[in-house]
């Protein structure tokens, strides 16, 4: 598989993480709402975890995006074309 293919696949993948959230949301969501402890206890879990992972996914694009600038900033510091 070429890079270009894992990348398509890698952003697939966060759709699909994305969908299964929606679905657990309408599964327990009605009898968390109602009053279901359990229910809501997983739910809860669920979007914690969910949220935490796209808070750090969205902190390491911002941290790789600074390393990439960084990077051609010292390439073109040390006298090469970038």
């Amino acid at each position: 598989m070429d890079a270009k293919s894992w990348k398509k696949l890698q952003n697939f993948a966060y759709v699909f993480y994305g969908l299964v959230l929606v679905h657990v949301l309408l599964v327990l969501g009605k009898s968390a709402i109602s009053g279901g402890t359990q229910a809501a206890i997983t739910l809860a879990v669920y979007v914690v975890v969910f949220g935490g992972y796209i808070v750090a996914r969205i902190w390491r694009a911002v941290v790789d995006k600074r390393e990439r600038v960084d990077l051609v900033e010292t390439i073109r510091d040390q006298g090469f074309e970038a």
